[in-house]
């Protein structure tokens, strides 16, 4: 018989299985509770909540300038001086007044109505409802 060169049956189907493992690692590490697609998931949500924050933060350090440089006896954020804050401070962000912010980039500030001292500001991008008190600036 002439020498024969090729695969053999048993190496084609060892070759198979451990494809087979190696692709079961690999969707586990990708779909997993822990895996790569969930944590770029939450790496996302952390991120818009951080710039949702530091817009805001930023448009209360700016109605809390103005505060200082008009003179005025008392610290008073009003709804209006806060929208316009968020407006100056990012250009990616569209204040709506009636409705629910459910849109990425929509910014909804409402009066909080268990508190006169408070505003609460919602996000379209962000399930947190920030309340920012009129008279100190703090943001909870």
């Amino acid at each position: 018989m002439r020498n024969q060169r090729g695969i053999t049956l048993i190496a084609l189907v060892i070759t198979i299985i451990v494809l087979l493992i190696l692709a079961g690692v690999s969707i586990a590490m990708l779909t997993g509770d822990n895996g790569i697609l969930t944590r770029a998931g939450d790496a996302q949500e952390a991120t818009v909540t951080s710039t949702n924050e530091e817009v805001l933060k930023l448009a209360v350090s700016d109605c809390i300038t103005e505060y200082y440089i008009s003179g005025a006896d008392s610290l008073t954020i009003t709804k209006s001086a806060l929208e316009n804050a968020i407006k100056a401070a990012s250009s990616d962000y569209t204040i709506i007044s009636t409705g629910t912010a459910d849109e990425k980039g929509e910014v909804l500030v409402t009066d909080n109505s268990s508190s006169t001292s408070t505003l609460d500001v919602k996000f379209g991008d962000d399930t947190k409802i920030y309340k920012v008190n009129i008279n100190t600036g703090a943001i909870n």
